[in-house]
């Protein structure tokens, strides 16, 4: 059994380093169902260098299934083979997740994740810190930016401006529900201490209170 998994992994790691693209993302699928129903092949694993393997698709290039897989599997890992402690770590890698879920295309999506988040901080208080910590902050600013900057674009566009520019200005602009999600989690963000790392927001949260978009508006003041 052991023998025959070893080959099956060899095979797995083969069509991975492939050029064949189309192999890539159902060798990972396989190897992601041996890691997690076959603990013993761990070893395997490291042997073949699986974790050089996966990370040639952790680069912006790669299509966004691939990622996911490639950095659960490495997750995975890093907890069998970690040390004890790093429980800050889990929690930045559990919040860094959900935070991709706000920024989702689906807008059903995008608020059950901000939902969820603020349930976590709320009772987590390690998953506070670990946004605080991280570019959590940043993100919300390019976020919010990009939006206003849209705005503020159309705004200042002369009647000449042709119509294919302006939707091309509408395309860049953040969804409200998006800026909504990520304002909730700085909301519940700013309910704590360490109000110090927020301060950097208070020039974007000052142009919403000027929007017309009320929940935006809302919100902004709110924090303010």
């Amino acid at each position: 059994m052991i023998l025959f998994q070893k080959a099956n992994i060899t095979q797995l790691c083969f069509e991975l380093r492939s050029s064949n693209e189309d192999l890539h993302l159902n060798a990972l699928r396989r190897l992601l169902d041996i890691l997690l129903l076959s603990p013993q092949s761990t070893q395997t694993i490291k042997q073949l260098d699986i974790v050089g393997i996966l990370k040639n698709f952790l680069s912006s290039e790669a299509a966004p299934e691939l990622i996911g897989l490639s950095v659960g599997m490495l997750m995975i890992l890093g907890e069998r083979f970690g040390i004890s402690g790093k429980k800050h770590c889990r929690c930045a890698c559990g919040a860094w997740a959900l935070v991709q879920i706000i920024l989702s295309s689906d807008e059903v999506l995008s608020r059950s994740g901000s939902d969820q988040l603020c349930k976590l901080i709320e009772s987590e208080v390690e998953i506070r810190r670990a946004l605080l910590c991280t570019n959590f902050i940043d993100i919300v600013i390019e976020q919010l930016k990009i939006g206003t900057l849209t705005q503020n674009q159309q705004s200042s566009s002369s009647s000449s401006t042709s119509s294919s520019y302006k939707q091309s200005l509408e395309g860049q602009s953040t969804p409200n529900y998006i800026k909504s999600g990520l304002l909730t989690v700085v909301l519940k963000l700013a309910e704590g201490e360490g109000l110090e790392q927020l301060r950097s927001l208070i020039p974007c949260l000052e142009i919403l209170m000027k929007c017309q978009e009320k929940e935006l508006k809302g919100k902004a003041r709110q924090i303010l």
